[in-house]
């Protein structure tokens, strides 16, 4: 019994570590100093479809303020299907994540069941002299079923 135990936990314990130690899928953006724009679409795959007028959400959580500054009242409430999140930012040189979050209702197209989930995704920004002044970000939406 005892080894059954002790089996388990390094087991638990191995994917933990796994887990924590395993890198972020993450992409990066070669942006200038000054200002940028980045949009953001959310892309479904194609069995899938966003719910017309659902009350979607999106956030962008910026890790290192000194790089990137966010604009202080970013609108939440987002629809999907009609247009693409914009947000304009103020960079300076170097390295910083940007974290998307939303919260989106979609419908699968094969079995006409819909959800809403939480989804997350985290984007490298390197400022750079020769950087894009707008970035595109296609985010391709996983449905949790």
């Amino acid at each position: 019994m005892k080894r059954y135990f002790t089996k388990r936990v390094t087991i638990i314990i191995a994917l933990l570590v796994c887990s924590l130690l395993a890198p972020h899928k993450s992409f990066a953006f070669q942006v200038k100093e000054g200002a940028v724009t980045i949009v953001v679409t959310p892309c479904l795959p194609e069995s899938y479809t966003f719910i017309p007028g659902a009350p979607s959400t999106f956030e962008c959580l910026n890790e290192n303020p000194d790089i990137v500054e966010l604009p202080k009242n970013m609108p939440k409430k987002y629809d999907p299907l009609f247009s693409s999140y914009r947000m304009s930012l103020i960079t300076k040189p170097g390295s910083t994540f940007l974290t998307f979050k939303a919260h989106f209702h979609y419908c699968s197209k094969t079995s006409r069941m819909c959800f809403q989930n939480d989804f997350k995704t985290r984007v490298t920004l390197e400022v750079k002299p020769k950087g894009s002044s707008t970035v595109f970000f296609l985010w391709d939406i996983k449905p949790k079923q």
